[in-house]
């Protein structure tokens, strides 16, 4: 793939066009829009998950392909078990909350593979395709137009060592719990547009850390980072996590105005079943959030989600053992042993159509209730093989200090919201057998157009303590951001058991902002505006037994840092 043709509609250079640059057609999808963003990529909308997901859907497509491909040129006696090997091979997923390091796999500059000869087979020593992508010559030469390949390959970090000492920098499993825990609904589960964490906002982080200000960062040219492919499978299978414990608010609700794409004007009405540009079906009509939203429809799936034989309460508790075993704060890092499976994998389908390819097949969903499902496989789908990281786990509580260069002056805090509804849900189990506990964030919401530089990390520290940062990228282009950032036991132990307002209080006398910008300079916050910082207080009641996660009942907000925002600051 690396060294096809870079006009192929199925070379490395083309699909990972599709994100960001060139900027041109793929798949026939032409330019509809000339205002805004100009890749087919949508970020910090609900869209971002569900988009991604055919994405990545079609790069493990046309790996499958080469790989049979390869296999067929197997000597005879061999030949069986490699073809047999291509038709089980998945897209695997770098799992970066479990295992803070770049894989192995992504580090070495050559690997030895076997390599069939007209007398058997013999190994042999390869450019490691995983280490770099290279520009082709034309894409140099600027015949694709404008292109920032001067270095010759994809940009990263100078080391795997400052990458890996980058991925410290956040508790990434601690995140995801809180994600899992606390988000109330599909929209803000996923998207940086809605209020609180999202696992968009958690992404952000790892393009940040893996980055060290190269193209993994910006998102004309991220695809082309050979790490990305590994991120977004992981993102993918979070998202399928989900989806299995929310079935009925598993994708795409209500619509919205798009804030415009390659092939989406700006304004453009989104919902449930709004291409997904440049992305078909097999039967040639477009995906959709509706025809993607069910892995089964790509013949895929993640560890414990046996969707064919498990009914959707049983899903539902696999999930959430998966999430509490991998991420919670009682979780080992691995799973218990599985039930005997009841069915044995096959290879996975093709779901997704590139130029030129026929099929006669089609595929259909409904939606009833704002719940999508796919129709049912015949037989199991290929499980993904997962995580490709070679090693321990390694994890941090306490995140590497970065310098700030203000300090904010006392304000008066006022309380922004209170979350009724959330009261109302139901209890896992009899509320007489769970504790209660509070989990204390400091919540952020930020107008882009209103920082001077982006990409860039607004920093977040209490006194001489770092609580965290929020990554703000690039796209979306205009608009508010949103992320959440928990403060850890050792801050809250220093800050005392007070009142909520009390402690807003405390902590907004204390509380100080930076603005980093990728070469580590700083930005005195106190010059900017379009930023709101609150102290936010949920309680939580625990869960009972490994199939139960935190539930969130009731959140109040209170506002410590107000530096206005152009229209409101939307409490979604």
């Amino acid at each position: 793939m690396h060294g096809r043709d870079p006009t192929h509609p199925e070379s490395f250079f083309q699909i990972a066009g599709i994100h960001g640059r060139p900027f041109m057609p793929y798949n026939n999808a032409g330019p509809a829009n000339t205002t805004s963003w100009q890749g087919y990529s949508p970020h910090a909308e609900a869209l971002f998950l569900i988009w991604h997901r055919p994405f990545v859907a079609l790069f493990e497509q046309v790996i499958v392909k080469e790989a049979k491909a390869l296999a067929a040129a197997y000597p005879e006696e061999l030949r069986l078990t490699y073809l047999k090997a291509a038709e089980n091979l998945c897209m695997p997923y770098w799992d970066w909350a479990l295992h803070q390091r770049l894989p192995q796999v992504v580090v070495s500059e050559k690997i030895e593979i076997k390599v069939p000869t007209k007398d058997g087979m013999s190994t042999e020593m390869i450019a490691n395709p995983l280490y770099t992508y290279k520009f082709p010559e034309e894409v140099k030469q600027g015949k694709f137009g404008e292109f920032n390949a001067t270095a010759g390959h994809s940009l990263g970090c100078a080391s795997s060592a400052v990458t890996n000492a980058n991925l410290l920098g956040v508790d990434y499993k601690r995140s995801l719990y809180k994600l899992y825990s606390e988000s109330p609904d599909f929209r803000h589960f996923s998207t940086t547009a809605s209020n609180g964490t999202s696992l968009e906002a958690v992404h952000d982080w790892v393009h940040w850390h893996v980055s060290c200000g190269g193209q993994f960062l910006e998102t004309e040219y991220s695809a082309f980072n050979t790490m990305f492919m590994l991120h977004h499978a992981n993102v993918d299978r979070l998202w399928a996590y989900w989806q299995a414990m929310h079935p009925d608010d598993s994708t795409i609700g209500s619509s919205y105005p798009s804030p415009g794409s390659f092939s989406v004007p700006k304004g453009t009405p989104i919902d449930i079943d709004s291409p997904l540009y440049p992305f078909r079906q097999i039967s040639g009509d477009g995906h959709t959030p509706r025809t993607v939203n069910n892995i089964a429809t790509f013949g895929y799936t993640y560890e414990r989600l046996e969707y064919w034989h498990m009914s959707e309460e049983q899903l539902k508790h696999a999930a959430i053992q998966v999430i509490n075993s991998l991420y919670g704060p009682d979780g080992t890092g691995k799973l218990p042993e599985p039930e005997q499976s009841a069915s044995k994998p096959i290879s996975s389908k093709t779901s997704t159509q590139i130029v030129s390819t026929q099929s006669t097949q089609s595929q259909s969903t409904q939606s009833q209730s704002g719940k999508i499902s796919a129709p049912a496989p015949t037989s199991q789908p290929t499980a993904s093989s997962g995580n490709v990281t070679v090693g321990s786990a390694t994890n941090s509580s306490s995140p590497t200090s970065i310098a700030v260069s203000s300090v904010l002056p006392s304000v008066a805090v006022s309380p922004s919201s209170v979350s009724a509804g959330m009261a109302s849900q139901p209890s896992l189990v009899n509320s007489e057998m769970q504790s209660e506990y509070k989990s204390i964030s400091i919540g952020l919401s930020v107008e882009v157009t209103r920082l001077p530089v982006r990409p860039c990390i607004l920093e977040i520290s209490i006194g001489n303590q770092r609580v965290g940062g929020m990554p703000v990228m690039k796209m979306p282009e205009e608009g508010i951001v949103h992320s959440s950032i928990s403060i850890d036991e050792n801050i809250m132990a220093e800050l005392g058991d007070i009142a909520h307002v009390e402690l807003a209080s405390k902590i907004a006398a204390q509380l100080r902002v930076t603005l980093v910008k990728v070469d580590k300079s700083t930005i005195d916050v106190s010059q900017l505006s379009g930023i709101v910082i609150n102290v936010e207080e949920t309680e939580m009641v625990a869960p009972t037994s490994n199939f139960e996660l935190p539930q969130a009942v009731n959140t109040s907000s209170f506002v410590v840092m107000e530096k206005p925002i152009l229209g409101c600051v939307r409490v979604e």
